[in-house]
């Protein structure tokens, strides 16, 4: 963070099938261990609040009408969720995290090529946004 100071931190990550959700809170929780059994598990920051909130910005009107996307209050309860978490706390402009659906036996460039404009698009919407304050 220091290094870089950047404006924008988005996580991604693998959620439900046939749509993109972008996570609007986090909890201060993880209820499994992560993928070597090791912490998190409990409470994320025990001086934390009890969620935070994204703060990167999301109008439907960015997307394509056909978009398959959808707003989520509910990022988890593990690696994702800790992930939004921590980079709330940052000192960043814009923080969120966004879940893609599984890529399961999609060729990658079908895969890319579907999701990889929408991540795009929220890029560039919130930078932009930043660009004019």
């Amino acid at each position: 963070m220091r290094k870089f100071q950047p404006v924008l931190l988005l996580g991604l990550g693998e959620g439900l099938p046939d749509a993109a959700a972008i996570e609007r809170r986090a909890v201060n929780r993880a209820e499994h261990l992560d993928e070597v059994n090791a912490s998190p598990r409990g409470v994320l920051d025990p001086t934390g609040p009890v969620e935070r909130l994204a703060t990167v910005l999301y109008e439907r009107t960015w997307f394509p009408a056909d978009a398959q996307l959808r707003l989520s209050d509910d990022a988890g309860t593990y690696l994702c969720n800790n992930l939004l978490y921590v980079a709330i706390a940052q000192p960043v402009a814009r923080a969120g995290f966004m879940h893609l659906p599984p890529q399961g036996r999609t060729v990658s460039e079908d895969y890319r090529g579907r999701w990889a404009p929408l991540v795009r698009i929220l890029i560039e919407s919130n930078l932009t946004s930043l660009a004019g304050r």
